[in-house]
């Protein structure tokens, strides 16, 4: 048995011994202990009954078409663990799944702190984003949303793509109460991009929304996505984004879509616009085009621990050195951001 092999064998172990137990406390617990990486990067949260995966992609894929470093996280995977983990299209190579396992392991195990599968692949994600450096996370909730292991991020929108009945044993049986476990990712004056949603779960995300101060933009009112002669055209709150084309199929993908446009451009409502020279014209993950400057900042930075080396992705996946990098939008680079970088793959990092 290879090493990667061993590694998910122990993961495998977590989900059969402790299933899902959803809580924050040993989540944030690990964080704490890990020094917090999931502050090092803005997020955009993306929970929902139906099509988070997917709008998870196509926006992964907009921010790339953009010009940002993005990471991804989703769940589950299809055919290989690492298909989890995502920075700018590459999965986590191997070799660091098996050193991330090692050292968190004996780390948490030292401070007595015992996590799920789902919350270690969760940890080994935004540690990974931390210390590669990332523009932006995109982050999938694994089931609800409350109490879901991602529900320590700091976003800069969330996003609830649909309602239904799903997993009644751990958010209830009816649509209202569905609702308000996943309405729990809302932040206090942090954007909500909501797709189309029953009446019933509308009202109860929408009094979340009030009593949090988080605002809301409605998929098909305050952001529309919708044919014209030169291909589909977004229509947001002071954005046109024009030229897109979808490469999955079915309606519901083009209400995913919507979503996944709206979510960016609500969150730049509150941020500096980036150079529309950053912008190309890309293929993403999810077959989806766009030529869209999406406007962004970034704030991240190297959060390699004392003693410890950087998980680097190797010259398999990552044919130039990553950067870690501490951006501001006073300085400028190829991105439109200036950043003071340097590389985190030193002579002695096999991460």
């Amino acid at each position: 048995m290879s090493a990667y092999e061993e590694t998910l064998a122990y993961l495998s172990g977590l989900e059969v011994s402790a299933g899902w137990d959803l809580k924050l406390e040993r989540m944030r617990a690990a964080l704490a202990r890990r020094g917090n990486p999931e502050r090092r990067w803005p997020a955009l949260h993306v929970a929902g009954t139906n099509g988070k995966g997917s709008t998870a992609a196509m926006l992964d894929a907009v921010l790339t078409a953009a010009g940002h470093r993005t990471g991804l996280y989703t769940s589950p995977h299809l055919v290989d663990f690492t298909e989890r983990i995502r920075i700018g299209g590459r999965t986590i190579p191997r070799e660091t799944v098996v050193e991330a396992v090692a050292e968190l392991r004996a780390d948490l195990g030292a401070a007595g702190i015992a996590l799920t599968h789902f919350e270690f692949a969760t940890l080994i994600a935004f540690e990974w984003f931390a210390r590669v450096g990332i523009d932006v996370g995109v982050v999938e909730v694994g089931l609800g949303g409350r109490l879901d292991a991602t529900n320590l991020v700091h976003p800069a929108a969330t996003a609830i793509t649909s309602i239904a009945i799903d997993h009644v044993e751990y958010l209830g049986h009816d649509v209202g109460a569905i609702a308000g476990e996943k309405a729990g990712i809302l932040k206090p004056g942090i954007p909500l991009a909501l797709g189309t949603v029953p009446a019933d779960a509308e009202r109860v995300i929408a009094a979340r929304a009030a009593a949090v101060g988080a605002p809301i933009a409605r998929a098909g009112i305050d952001g529309v996505l919708e044919e014209s002669a030169g291909g589909l055209v977004f229509r947001g709150s002071g954005v046109r984004w024009d030229g897109l084309t979808i490469g999955l199929p079915g309606r519901f993908q083009r209400d995913n879509a919507e979503v996944a446009l709206l979510t960016p451009a609500t969150a730049s409502r509150a941020r500096p616009r980036r150079s529309a020279g950053a912008s190309r014209r890309c293929a993403g993950p999810a077959g989806w085009r766009s030529s869209a400057a999406v406007p962004w900042s970034c704030s991240t930075g190297p959060t390699t621990r004392p003693g410890s080396r950087p998980w680097c992705a190797s010259s398999r996946t990552s044919p130039e050195p990553v950067p870690s990098t501490s951006c501001s939008p006073s300085w400028r680079t190829r991105t439109g951001w200036r950043c003071s970088a340097r590389s985190s793959r030193g002579s002695d990092a096999r991460w």
